[in-house]
């Protein structure tokens, strides 16, 4: 159960609009996309519902842990699926090109410097190149 089903602010329009706009950012193939490339992608799509409806969904995805926030090469805030608890990023800062990888020793490495001075690990982190 999702923190969607328990959002006493959602409507029944707004709910129809969370599988359209998911299905955006998997059409993303694993690049982040800011909230107006979203909207505009949802619009190429055949959504019908205005910037308002659309931004208020997007905000309640993020909160439910079904898109992640992540900071765009430039400067703004993007989204994406958030379907792996822990990953990483290349981001190539000429061409904006974002690759995710996995990685057990990074992870592990992350974790045994965080502990070392008193910090927990929360997030992905993003190496930009």
């Amino acid at each position: 159960m999702t923190n969607l089903e328990h959002d006493t602010r959602s409507t029944p329009e707004r709910a129809s609009l969370y599988p359209s706009i998911l299905r955006v950012f998997e059409l993303a193939i694993d690049q982040p996309l800011a909230a107006d490339e979203a909207y505009r992608r949802f619009r190429a799509r055949g959504g019908s519902s205005g910037p308002a409806a659309f931004y208020r969904a997007l905000t309640a995805l993020k909160e439910a842990g079904l898109l992640g926030p992540i900071r765009l090469t430039s400067g703004s805030l993007g989204y994406e699926i958030e379907n792996e608890p822990t990953h990483d990023r290349l981001i190539c800062t000429l061409c904006g090109r974002v690759q995710r990888f996995d990685d057990e020793v990074l992870h592990q490495c992350r974790k045994r410097i965080a502990e070392q001075y008193g910090f927990d690990v929360v997030g992905s982190t993003h190496v930009s190149m």
